[in-house]
């Protein structure tokens, strides 16, 4: 496989940013040998899945749009107004409304989350000469640090990446998305996690929105959504929110918080005119050398975001209850 020349972390970023070469091009064979390359990838993608809330449901729905590669910065996309109903009658030819609708553009940076790790070349001969395998162990480190923050990017947005006038936005500052209050910490006295999904399906619903639906809620929360919902009837508060036919499941994230005073719960619809997931690198792992060759630096990395929608009226399939000020 063809390799590039790159002898800075400066070259490595201005290459990507450049669009100068495809991503596979730095994964050569060089340093590592196909079989510790393996190793790697299979260490990776181990990690990157698992606890891959947000993204995975994404993926599991089908709500993804491929851009080709990292030459994509940005994601745009137009918004259409609605149109006039339709015409009813006998002859099929009385003339209609000719709706003319109205555009308007939106747009998502396409960050790229990445983390490095570095292997010194005695180390990677030592384990060859003695016949171990190669410890991925950085490799793994570092594919939890991107799973994480990619995570989060799609819970809280990425506040300081902006570019043009777009921002990237997550189901919590989505200045579109419906917020609500929280009864409480669920699990507290006074908390009601059954009567809190019923009104976020209800604002939901009055949004247009009817379904199917993602709720995510606190870590802190999840042992709580297990307790008898009713003690003198079998069942936990989980089976009985479950049993809501809109609800096509629960999951816990630590991107969202559950502290006292700032706790919050998202209900989302997973459909594509709600959210969908711009990806123009899945994950992968590539490699360059520093200091003479003396050294082997490693990035796991991924360029994706969210794309987060709202109709022509601002009506959004996102409801964010949390407990605060701003709880409307």
């Amino acid at each position: 496989m063809p390799g590039v020349n790159i002898s800075t972390v400066q070259d490595f970023h201005k290459g990507l940013q450049d669009g100068e070469f495809h991503i596979n091009m730095l994964r050569t064979n060089n340093i590592l040998r196909k079989e510790e390359w393996k190793a790697f990838d299979e260490a990776v993608v181990d990690i990157f899945r698992h606890n891959l809330v947000a993204v995975e449901d994404l993926r599991a729905a089908g709500l993804t749009r491929n851009l080709g590669g990292l030459g994509t910065m940005i994601d745009e996309w137009e918004m259409m107004s609605d149109m006039e109903e339709a015409n009813a009658d006998m002859s099929g030819i009385t003339p209609g409304q000719r709706s003319q609708p109205e555009f308007e553009l939106a747009g998502v940076p396409i960050p790229i989350v990445h983390k490095d790790f570095q292997i010194n070349i005695r180390r990677l001969l030592a384990s060859r000469k003695l016949g171990t395998a190669l410890d991925t162990t950085m490799a793994e480190v570092a594919a939890r640090k991107v799973r994480d923050k990619l995570d989060d990017m799609v819970f809280n947005g990425l506040p300081e990446i902006r570019s043009k006038q777009f921002v990237v936005y997550g189901y919590t500052s989505f200045p579109w998305r419906n917020q609500m209050p929280l009864s409480g910490i669920w699990g507290t006295a006074g908390s009601n996690p059954l009567s809190d999904v019923l009104a976020m399906l209800e604002v939901a619903n009055d949004n247009n929105c009817f379904g199917p639906y993602q709720l995510y809620i606190p870590r802190s929360f999840w042992a709580n959504l297990y307790d008898d919902y009713d003690p003198q009837k079998p069942g936990t508060i989980a089976e009985r929110i479950l049993q809501i036919p809109d609800i096509r499941g629960i999951k816990q994230t630590a991107s969202l918080d559950g502290s006292a005073g700032a706790a919050e719960v998202v209900l989302v619809q997973l459909t594509r005119d709600v959210v969908d997931l711009a990806i123009g690198q899945d994950v992968a792992t590539v490699e360059w050398e520093t200091l003479g060759g003396m050294q082997t630096n490693f990035k796991v990395m991924c360029a994706m975001a969210p794309r987060l929608k709202r109709d022509e009226e601002g009506r959004c399939g996102i409801v964010h209850a949390w407990i605060g000020q701003g709880a409307t």
